[in-house]
C-alpha cells in the first residue's frame, strides 16, 4: 500500500524577502543492503579479471579473483554488465593460472612458492580449494586436486585432528587474519574448509577423507567455546557449519 511520512517545514524566518524557497528530499533504503548490492554488482567485478603470474604464491593471488568473479557472474547471469566477451578472456586466464601453478607442484602433490622451498600446508590447501572451484569452469585433472588433499591428510594432520604448518608462506598478505590468530585452530579450520569443498571430487579417490574431516571437525568443536579472536571464531564457525557440526552460534554472536 501507500506509505506516508509527514515532515515538518523548516523555520523560514530568516529567508531573504521576495526569494523562492526550495525543498529537496533524499530517500535512501537500508545502507547496508546498498553497500552489499554495489559490492556484488557485476560491473564492479571487472577489475578482478587479471593475469596470474609470479611464484607459486603470487600466481594463486592473481588466479583466485578471476575464478571467484567468473563463478559469481556465471551464477548470477551478470556477464552483460562486464561484457560478454570478457568471459572467454577470464576462462583463458584461469587456464593459464592453472597451467602455471602446475610448475610449482611437487612429486608428492604439495606446493611451495618455489620448488626449492619446503612445501606449505596453507598454500597446498589454498590451491586445492581454488582448483576445486575452478574445476567447474575449466578442465582440471581431479587427481591434481585430490593429490593435494591426500598430501595434507597423510603428511600434515596429527592424530588429534590438528593440521600443522612447517613452511609458512612468504606472502603474508594472502593469509588474511590467520597470522597470530590462534594459528593451530585457524589453520585447521582453513584446511578443513578445503577438504570439505573438495569432497565431492575426492571422496572416491581419497579413502581417508571422511575420517580426516571428522577428526578436524572434532578438534575444532573442542576448541570452539574457548576461542577469543574474531577471525578465528568466524573461520572456525564457517568450517564447522560446512561439515554440519556447528551446534551453537553463541560464540559467533557474542
Amino acid at each position: 500500500g501507500v506509505q506516508e511520512e509527514k515532515v515538518s517545514a523548516a523555520n523560514l524566518s530568516d529567508i531573504v524577502p521576495n526569494t523562492e524557497s526550495e525543498t529537496k528530499v533524499s530517500i535512501q533504503g537500508n545502507p547496508v543492503a546498498i553497500i552489499v548490492e554495489k559490492a556484488i554488482d557485476g560491473a564492479n567485478l571487472k577489475h578482478l579479471i587479471v593475469t596470474p603470474a609470479g611464484c607459486g604464491e603470487q600466481n594463486m593471488i592473481g588466479m583466485t579473483p578471476t575464478v571467484i568473479a567468473t563463478h559469481y557472474l556465471d551464477s548470477t547471469a551478470q556477464w552483460e554488465t562486464v561484457s560478454i566477451d570478457r568471459r572467454a578472456e577470464a576462462i583463458a586466464l584461469i587456464k593459464k593460472g592453472y597451467t602455471q601453478q602446475l610448475a610449482f607442484r611437487k612429486a608428492d602433490n604439495s606446493y611451495a612458492a618455489f620448488n626449492n622451498r619446503p612445501s606449505s600446508t596453507w598454500l597446498t590447501a589454498y590451491v586445492a580449494k581454488v582448483f576445486a572451484m575452478a574445476i567447474k569452469l575449466v578442465d582440471i585433472e581431479p587427481e591434481v586436486v585430490c593429490g593435494a588433499i591426500k598430501w595434507l591428510i597423510l603428511e600434515k594432520q596429527k592424530p588429534d585432528g590438528i593440521f600443522q604448518e612447517d613452511a609458512p608462506v612468504i606472502h603474508k598478505e594472502m593469509v588474511g587474519g590467520y597470522q597470530g590468530a590462534e594459528p593451530e585452530v585457524s589453520l585447521t579450520a582453513f584446511v578443513l574448509i578445503a577438504l570439505q569443498e573438495a569432497r565431492e571430487i575426492c571422496k572416491d579417490r581419497v579413502n581417508s577423507l571422511d575420517g580426516s574431516i571428522a577428526k578436524a571437525a572434532e578438534y575444532l568443536s573442542r576448541q570452539y567455546q574457548s576461542l577469543a579472536r574474531p577471525y578465528t571464531v568466524a573461520l572456525t564457525s564457517y568450517a564447522l557449519a560446512l561439515t554440519g557440526k556447528l551446534n551453537s552460534e553463541k560464540v559467533l554472536m557474542k
